[in-house]
């Protein structure tokens, strides 16, 4: 194991002596549980997440990071990196590994007057500053990014809240990361409005509850905002997204822990609590979400492994 040059000179030019030296402190804190990396690499050298450590091959090092969620310590964090990538090799082909990296994975589209629009699985691990999850679910119209949504497969025991699980699951879908694209509010709109004014963040959790149930996994969680990787980010750009209000719309329970857990299928609030005016409207929007969930399902369901 070799400390990249080019890397570590990149690092003192951007942040000076404090930089190389945080980096050194991770890699040393690295070879004090070597035993541990050692088995996170065997899971990176199997099955489908082979193809993805060798498009990314610092992948394993993610978790000396902040990854996921501020909530998670390091020993957290390298057992949610595993667990996904274990989770991943028993559960989804080779060929949807390959089509997520090619970025050529569309698993729903809508032709609408104004282009298609389509939700990808745009890639299994999002470069550069976003660390908010493994797998990514991107929104488009036509070739333009609209929406992103990041999420991993993660061991329930990392929530701090097995009481509050019916069946003692093992696997939660925990999504790190809502990111909506900047310089397209008129194609956002109009998106919205070509999906019965179903907004694209919510669109993407159709396609989250759809992967959910195609693959047996009934729970969902989302991050809370203070623990969001990216808070900082979103409040010097003066973001008005909030997750903790976000999550609200899913009837989800807080955390004593931090974020949100949800059941699935996601529940509704009683049409009878929707003021009489806007109950048509809510009804049409809950039959196109339902409409989408039901497509991704059937379309994740064409890669799962047969075990």
């Amino acid at each position: 194991m070799q400390l990249p040059v080019a890397y570590l000179c990149r690092k003192y030019e951007s942040e000076g002596l404090g930089g190389v030296a945080h980096i050194a402190g991770r890699w040393a804190r690295v070879l004090w549980g070597w035993r541990q990396h050692q088995a996170l690499l065997s899971t990176f050298r199997s099955g489908p997440a082979r193809s993805v450590y060798a498009r990314f091959p610092r992948l394993p090092f993610r978790y000396t990071s902040p990854y996921l969620s501020r909530l998670f310590s390091w020993d957290e964090r390298l057992l949610a990196l595993q667990w996904h990538y274990e989770w991943l090799n028993r559960s989804l082909s080779s060929e949807f590994v390959d089509e997520a990296l090619r970025e050529t994975l569309s698993i729903w589209e809508l032709a609408s007057p104004v282009g298609l629009l389509s939700i990808r699985v745009k890639t299994l691990c999002t470069q550069t500053d976003h660390h908010e999850g493994d797998l990514t679910f991107a929104l488009l119209s036509g070739d333009k990014i609209l929406c992103e949504l990041s999420f991993s497969i993660i061991p329930a025991s990392l929530l701090r809240q097995r009481q509050s699980f019916s069946g003692s699951p093992e696997t939660v879908l925990f999504v790190g990361r809502v990111q909506g694209a900047t310089g397209c509010f008129d194609q956002i709109r109009e998106a919205s409005r070509q999906c019965h004014d179903v907004a694209p963040p919510d669109l993407l959790m159709c396609a989250v509850h759809g992967f959910a149930q195609a693959l047996g996994i009934g729970w969902v969680a989302g991050v809370g905002q203070v623990d969001s990787i990216s808070n900082g980010l979103m409040a010097h750009a003066l973001s008005t997204f909030n997750y903790d209000v976000f999550w609200t719309r899913y009837l989800g329970e807080a955390m004593p822990s931090g974020g949100t857990l949800m059941a699935v299928p996601f529940a509704d609030k009683p049409i009878a609590s929707v003021a009489t005016r806007h109950r048509k409207r809510t009804l049409l929007k809950r039959a196109f979400k339902g409409g989408v969930t039901r497509l991704v399902a059937q379309r994740i369901r064409g890669y799962a492994r047969q075990i």
